[in-house]
């Protein structure tokens, strides 16, 4: 945390303004020692995603205890969002369940106006 902090301090960044992002199996490989670390980030106002959630193996009642700001829906779903009912129906439901947890949602790999839709 100290080297961040005189990153922060170095740069006169504003913290929220760095975004760190976790796979979603990084996160589970070492989950104390993350949950630690991204505890003291949160508490300094840095913003953390999670990539790739649905993905491995994490559970969704780690999403109440993580300290992310926000989801980021694996290109997986998003890739045939326009002609796959189930992966819009996963994207769709990250999207509609990330407000209630006070996250944003970040879809990886939009390449069609379909996919945006």
């Amino acid at each position: 945390m100290a080297k961040m902090d005189r990153i922060l301090e170095h740069t006169e960044m504003k913290p929220k303004y760095p975004g760190l992002k976790s796979t979603e199996t990084a996160v589970m490989l070492n989950f104390d020692i993350t949950y630690n670390v991204w505890s003291q980030l949160s508490e300094r106002g840095i913003r953390i995603s999670v990539e790739g959630l649905g993905t491995g193996y994490a559970a969704f009642n780690y999403l109440k205890t993580w300290t992310v700001k926000s989801l980021k829906i694996d290109r997986s779903f998003v890739h045939d969002l326009a002609s796959a009912s189930s992966d819009r129906s996963i994207a769709n439901t990250l999207a509609a369940m990330a407000p209630g947890l006070n996250l944003g949602t970040i879809p990886q790999e939009i390449e069609i106006p379909a996919q945006w839709q």
